[in-house]
């Protein structure tokens, strides 16, 4: 009789620390930390997280993978520079997605300003000291509530998955002048508009909010030429 071996066990100690390290490493990507073109260290990153250097070898080869790091044998290995075309992708999906899906609750009238509220509130204080990074953790959960009200958690999760390039490049447009408050002025609208059961009015203000054309494209890139391929 064949005896079942059963699958090997995971530590699950191992796989969370495996995993914090993938995050925060991306996370310093996406959120400029780490500059585009800089080299990582390896050895230095595995010492910051008490690790041996195999999960933050690992990390990078999935952040390579996400075209987000490159990896060069006999080299070294480098945060990729911001590949424009790539971000344009990427934000059309954003908005033919969030178009549709925001349109569902405009139909409906849904009542969603007491669940973004909190969201508003704390973009707003963050408006209030300029901080562009603490604005953008805000400005997620507002888009995330409004993605969990419409029923389309999923559908969230694999654009806050994805975006990561898109990211990089908000960092630096939302760090220009009167780009935080315009931000925070969309948002607002946007929940006066879905209330209002105006959907016109709400494509309008999304097609602004995602800025598929890049607006400030011809300002950030000459800003920050190092940054682009």
């Amino acid at each position: 009789m064949m005896k079942w071996r059963g699958m090997a066990s995971v530590d699950p100690e191992k796989a969370t620390r495996k995993k914090n390290v993938l995050q925060s490493i991306k996370d310093r990507i996406q959120f400029l930390t780490f500059k585009p073109g800089e080299r990582i260290n390896e050895k230095a990153l595995a010492e910051e997280f008490r690790v041996s250097r195999t999960p933050v070898r690992e990390a990078l080869i999935l952040l390579s993978d996400e075209k987000l790091v490159d990896i060069y044998p006999q080299s070294g290995t480098f945060v990729s520079k911001i590949k424009l075309s790539m971000v344009v992708e990427l934000v059309y999906m954003r908005h033919i997605l969030e178009v549709r899906i925001l349109n569902n609750l405009c139909a409906k009238r849904a009542r969603v300003y007491d669940a973004v509220a909190k969201c508003l509130a704390l973009q707003e204080a963050a408006l209030g000291k300029r901080d562009v990074l603490d604005f953008m953790r805000h400005d997620d959960a507002f888009h995330q509530t409004l993605f969990g009200l419409a029923g389309a958690f999923e559908i969230w999760r694999i654009i806050s998955t994805t975006r990561a390039h898109h990211t990089r490049f908000r960092v630096l447009d939302l760090g220009l002048p009167k780009m935080l408050q315009a931000s925070f002025g969309e948002h607002r609208r946007m929940v006066d508009f879905i209330q209002g059961g105006k959907s016109r009015e709400l494509r309008r203000v999304l097609t602004v909010h995602h800025d598929i054309g890049l607006m400030n494209k011809n300002i950030i890139v000459p800003k920050y030429e190092d940054y682009f391929i």
